[in-house]
């Protein structure tokens, strides 16, 4: 059977999956049948020179990928390293919540850290990997907005650069950070926060993303069920939610319009890190969740 790379229209919008994920996948075999073949068209002379080149290209790209792992790992792993506080509050969610229980956050990023470190399910779903309707994930995203208190511009400066993407066929549709991989500190950890989220919120609609123009054609109807959603009390409730999440990233946003209907108790904190269990407002030692 030939082994051949065809584009699928669509199905894979980031070329970089094309990168890191296709192409050492597509190259192993490659590189084993291509071998193979040579090794019968060439005599056994040809065959020693063409074992010593191939053995030197194999060298060089070790030690390549040795050298620029490296180099991202020293750039990368203490801007990107978790929080201590996160941490326990994940390792809380990890030994504490039960299957099917679901956390709430607003934040894409904070949703994927539950989805690969608790056994919960997380509110917020996104186009990349779940299941629901696109109708669905976006409902959830608006209500987890309105749940936190976020007003309309602060949501959707995270939904709009899509459909004014340049290049549809990028991953770059919100410009990347001049500053990335962030190879200088500072007091500007607040504004990577926003910056990453901000990227990090592309996972959340990339279900169209080749078809920025189909985002554009509904951004106003969003609007409106966004402001519909901000004067319904419950607005959390009609999905499953069992704890809300509150962190730095649940902070980077200014809480405009409080949330109603969902009374919470604190069931861990530590540092910037609060998880409340919500309960029935009969339960003792409950409040009104008015954000973060």
């Amino acid at each position: 059977m030939p082994l051949v790379l065809a584009r699928a229209p669509g199905a894979v919008p980031q070329p970089f999956h094309y990168t890191l994920q296709v192409w050492p996948a597509f190259a192993i075999p490659a590189f084993v049948a291509g071998g193979a073949a040579m090794a019968k068209l060439l005599t056994r002379s040809q065959q020693r020179a063409a074992s010593v080149a191939l053995c030197a290209v194999a060298v060089v790209g070790v030690a390549h990928l040795g050298v620029f792992q490296a180099r991202a790992l020293h750039n990368v792993d203490g801007a990107f390293s978790m929080r201590a506080d996160e941490r326990a509050a994940f390792d809380w969610l990890d030994h504490n919540v039960r299957d099917g229980e679901t956390i709430v956050s607003p934040s894409v990023t904070t949703n994927m850290y539950v989805a690969a470190l608790t056994p919960a399910s997380k509110y917020v779903k996104e186009g990349f990997v779940a299941d629901p309707s696109d109708d669905e994930i976006v409902d959830r995203y608006l209500r987890a907005q309105v749940g936190y208190g976020f007003g309309e511009d602060a949501t959707f400066a995270r939904i709009d650069p899509f459909s004014r993407c340049g290049q549809p066929d990028g991953h770059h549709c919100v410009p990347p950070s001049p500053n990335f991989p962030f190879t200088y500190t500072g007091p500007d950890l607040r504004e990577r926060e926003v910056e990453l989220e901000t990227n990090m919120a592309f996972y959340l609609l990339n279900w169209e993303i080749t078809h920025p123009e189909t985002i554009e054609r509904r951004i106003s109807a969003w609007r409106e069920r966004f402001r519909e959603l901000q004067s319904q009390p419950d607005a959390l409730l009609t999905y499953r939610a069992d704890y809300l999440y509150c962190g730095p990233r649940e902070r980077l946003w200014p809480v405009e319009h409080a949330a109603s209907g969902i009374s919470v108790k604190v069931a861990f904190q530590r540092g910037e890190v609060t998880l409340y269990r919500i309960a029935e407002p009969s339960d003792a030692d409950v409040r009104p969740f008015t954000g973060c």
